[in-house]
């Protein structure tokens, strides 16, 4: 499924999750590359580079990685990036 860019790079796209955490977030949404490959291992020294840059400037409480057999989809490698919802103390 390809899903409209909220944010793209030279080698990377954010995007919105169709699946989303709702129970957990206020915001999810999916760095994908925008070229298909299926595993982190796949990627070019350059999307390597710039995934690097990006997990240290996008403005998320967390970026995850699903890894092997935990991945839902196994076809297109992906990060999350979740904003979490906060507690009644304020707290994420």
């Amino acid at each position: 499924v390809t899903r409209e860019a909220i944010q793209e790079f030279k080698y990377w796209k954010i995007v919105e999750n169709g699946f989303p955490y709702d129970n957990i977030a206020t915001r999810s949404h999916i760095l994908v590359p925008k070229r298909q490959v299926a595993m982190a291992n796949e990627l070019s020294p350059e999307e390597i580079a710039e995934l690097n840059q990006l997990k240290s400037d996008l403005d998320y409480h967390i970026i995850w990685e699903n890894l092997g057999k935990e991945r839902s989809v196994l076809y297109h490698y992906h990060l999350h990036l979740l904003d979490l919802i906060k507690d009644k103390h304020g707290r994420n």
